[in-house]
């Protein structure tokens, strides 16, 4: 089977990602690229630059990130201590330079102030909200609106006219976090589509926003409520006795892990997305006939698993093999959520829809949220995440070492 190389972008979310996570997506996919530290906010200070009768504007820092005590010194942490996977290309950062030449800066600023509108976006960004529980506390910042303009000349970055969708009873500072996150989300999902990289996420949060995401390729169709089923849970071994293996091994162990797992995790990734793409191709995009060629490609996933599980007995790691089925529903570990079109595809049309029914013409709509290169099809979502107390012990182990 040929093996297309698979490239993933980790979203950010809240926390900086697991040193043993990021261990993971390097047993799967050829590279991993992490999020600038420095990208601290949707727009940062000077990325967006606009000229107005009186000379050229640029806009200061909008809409920062919630970001948890240390985040950034982190992820500069971890990348020193990677310093042999960066120069082999196997980790990678996406910069904001990068970014910023690949997707207009200014254009998040049109997506995030549509995005929000969705109520169904909004209300997957906070799977963490509980009564009584405080939000994260935002930076302070401008969070919407405030454009720039002069008299006759409005920016044009402008959204057209709405409000944000917020939820009753839950509080300003709530409804802030959600809108915030399903900002940085939509972010980081043009750019991989831009980028031609797989979008992963390693939190709860993002992971419902990917979801949330996916069902628009399923709206109006009875196969809707299926869509949990499509879920294909990737890990030939468990997922928590790896996560216990991985915050102990050194990258150089895992380097030299990679060298004798990921020809054969290779193969797998190979098959889902050969096998996913070809069912697009084919003209199997209707729900109920995408949804029965998903249950084949399951049934097909399980028997080359179960081949890559006695790889992992032959490296003498000291795992179990994974027993358990490849239905995602209710699983940990790393999942990929087959779609019936273009991740980049669906944001577009999500975007050009909340456009359009402000009052602006669709194409004018399309032309805000173009990539500067084509966009690409990419059918997959991946998102890897452990139950609570995994991720906590992962992280205090970190902590001590």
């Amino acid at each position: 089977m040929q093996q297309q190389a698979a490239h993933a972008l980790i979203i950010p979310g809240d926390d900086p990602p697991r040193r043993s996570a990021i261990k993971r997506q390097l047993l799967f996919f050829d590279a991993v690229s992490l999020p600038d530290p420095e990208d601290i906010a949707l727009l940062n200070d000077h990325e967006v630059r606009e000229e107005l009768p009186g000379g050229t504007v640029y806009w200061s820092r909008r809409a920062p990130y919630p970001r948890s005590e240390g985040y950034a010194e982190t992820l500069k942490l971890i990348l020193e201590e990677t310093t042999t996977l960066r120069n082999r290309g196997k980790l990678r950062v996406l910069t904001r330079d990068q970014s910023r030449h690949l997707v207009d800066p200014g254009s998040h600023w049109v997506a995030y102030s549509l995005a929000v509108r969705d109520e169904k976006l909004v209300r997957a960004a906070i799977p963490d909200h509980h009564p009584g529980k405080p939000a994260i506390t935002l930076p302070s910042g401008v969070y919407i609106g405030l454009e720039i303009s002069a008299p006759g000349h409005p920016s044009k970055y402008a959204p057209p006219p709405g409000q944000p969708s917020t939820m009753p009873g839950i509080g300003d500072e709530w409804n802030a976090l959600a809108q915030i996150r399903v900002g940085r989300a939509i972010k980081y999902l043009r750019i991989a589509t831009a980028d031609g990289t797989v979008p992963l996420a390693l939190d709860l949060p993002n992971e419902n926003l990917l979801k949330s995401i996916g069902e628009r390729a399923y709206e109006g169709s009875p196969g809707v409520d299926q869509m949990a089923n499509t879920a294909i849970a990737v890990d030939a071994v468990d997922p928590i006795a790896l996560e216990k293996v991985l915050v102990d091994m050194s990258w150089s162990e895992v380097i030299d892990l990679r060298k004798l797992i990921l020809p054969h995790t290779a193969a797998l990734r190979a098959l889902l997305v050969q096998r996913v793409t070809r069912a697009i191709h084919s003209g199997s995009i209707e729900p109920a006939a995408f949804l029965q060629e998903m249950s084949k490609l399951r049934d097909e996933y399980q028997r080359a698993r179960d081949e890559v599980a006695k790889k992992w007995t032959e490296a003498g790691v000291g795992l179990v093999t994974r027993a358990l089925p490849v239905t995602a529903a209710l699983q940990a570990g790393l999942t990929v959520l087959p779609i019936p079109a273009s991740v980049g595809g669906l944001v577009l049309r999500l975007l050009t829809g909340l456009a359009t029914t402000a009052g602006t013409m669709a194409n004018e709509a399309k032309g805000w949220f173009a990539a500067r290169v084509a966009l690409k099809a990419q059918p997959l979502l991946f998102f890897d995440t452990l139950p609570a107390t995994v991720r906590r012990r992962a992280n205090e182990t970190a902590d001590r070492g």
